[in-house]
């Protein structure tokens, strides 16, 4: 067995797939059963960070802890618990 490192071309290759660059960090997690999420941390280009911001635009942005119905949201925020409530687990 050998292991990977980040300079591995395999993770080039999953860079490239989802049309990332000058990723800084890139985590991936698989639930069985559930959901693949990846979150990625990168440099952001002058030429992305203009075409975000007409997007943002477009939305209201609210902050989780104003949120009192979170069945709205959808399944990833399912067992999201307000900072103030996450003493009860």
């Amino acid at each position: 067995m050998s292991v990977v490192s980040s300079k591995n071309k395999l993770c080039k290759e999953i860079c490239e797939a989802f049309g990332l660059k000058h990723v800084k960090s890139l985590d991936i997690h698989m639930e069985v059963d559930g959901m693949i999420t990846i979150d990625a941390k990168m440099l952001v280009e002058d030429e992305q960070l203009h075409r975000l911001v007409p997007i943002l635009k477009k939305f209201k942005l609210v902050s989780l802890e104003d949120i009192t119905d979170v069945s709205a949201i959808g399944e990833p925020w399912k067992h999201y618990q307000k900072p103030e409530d996450q003493s009860q687990h």
